[in-house]
């Protein structure tokens, strides 16, 4: 083909000027209505180069059009769900009911009091919209909400466990989703990970085999003479006790934990001596001891406030909120 037959191709103006173009200028901007021009205009160069004929007007102009329908087109799009999983990730899951979408397009319509506090005139937080609805759907103490499970993981292990031996079942040693794989979300939480179990099964007592590892790991901190070690390693055997549940295993857990409270006051870790007086406040409110866990959590909150630790403040808060819940003091819940 010749190079006079490829300067017989429209100019890009020319095109844009053509009615079945200014319509879709006006429709999605001019910007990409010319890049599709553009676009279609070189891949037409090059198939005449390779021997194609040359196009119609008329043709052409249908290919950018194409074109255009495919940059504009949304991308999440209705389909039908013919796999036989109801609450398919990948489609999805569940969808909303009316009343919800409705909601959804009411907020997104107008400004709305997303992070502001109707009754004080100043700013509020996000999560006050919905953690106590989520807290009564789900029985937990509180919520906060993210958009995916890997952030999720992230947070609680990082808040709850930074620094700290986490045991999990090799069965939810899992990649899902976009490569979230627990181990790595583990790692990067800043936990310590504990294998226990096989893949397909765990038992009761592979939790305490977890223990017996633990035990080794305090023999060794003993005889390394590391009290702070020492204490670690009782926090971590008081955790995994807490895990099994039963109420042997709180009175098991509650012994480990006072043993690490004592070896964190000895040698002054006061961070550490908060997280003790949490864990003991947990297992007390767990057993209906709201009095004993209220003295706890109140003694923890003192102690970070003076540590000006804001994330551990609020773990402090919100064990006092749920003693006070429990003691059926709800005004008072609210107000911590």
């Amino acid at each position: 083909m010749t190079r006079t037959n490829l300067a017989s191709l429209p100019a890009v103006d020319r095109l844009l000027a053509e009615p079945a173009l200014v319509s879709h200028t006006a429709l999605h901007g001019r910007r990409v209505v010319t890049d599709a021009v553009r676009t279609e205009l070189a891949a037409t160069r090059e198939a005449v180069r390779n021997g194609a004929p040359l196009p119609e007007l008329t043709a052409l102009l249908a290919a950018v059009e194409a074109r255009i329908d495919t940059v504009c087109r949304p991308n999440l799009r209705p389909v039908f769900n013919l796999t036989g999983t109801v609450l398919h990730t990948n489609l999805g899951r569940a969808t909303l009911p009316e009343e919800a979408i409705a909601a959804m397009v009411e907020a997104a319509r107008h400004p709305c009091a997303l992070e502001y506090d109707l009754e004080s005139g100043g700013r509020g937080d996000r999560d006050d919209l919905v953690s106590a609805l989520v807290a009564e759907l789900t029985g937990a103490e509180a919520a906060t909400v993210v958009n995916n499970n890997a952030a999720a993981v992230f947070l609680l292990l990082n808040t709850l466990a930074q620094r700290k031996e986490v045991v999990v079942s090799r069965g939810e040693l899992v990649e899902i989703g976009g490569a979230f794989r627990v181990p790595d979300i583990m790692k990067r939480a800043g936990a310590k990970l504990v294998e226990v179990g096989c893949t397909n099964r765990t038992h009761a007592r592979d939790y305490e085999d977890a223990i017996v590892l633990l035990d080794r790991a305090f023999l060794l901190f003993q005889e390394a003479n590391d009290t702070k070690g020492l204490a670690d390693a009782m926090d971590d055997i008081g955790r995994v006790h807490w895990l099994k549940g039963d109420y042997g295993s709180y009175k098991e857990a509650l012994g480990f934990y006072l043993k690490s409270l004592s070896l964190r006051r000895k040698i002054k870790d006061h961070g550490a001596i908060a997280l003790s007086l949490v864990n003991i406040g947990n297992i007390h409110l767990s057993r209906g001891y709201v009095k004993e866990a209220e003295e706890c959590y109140l003694e923890s909150l003192e102690i970070r406030k003076r540590l000006s630790d804001l994330r551990a403040i609020a773990v402090s808060l919100n064990g006092l909120g749920s003693v006070y819940f429990e003691a059926g003091r709800n005004e008072r819940a609210i107000e911590v």
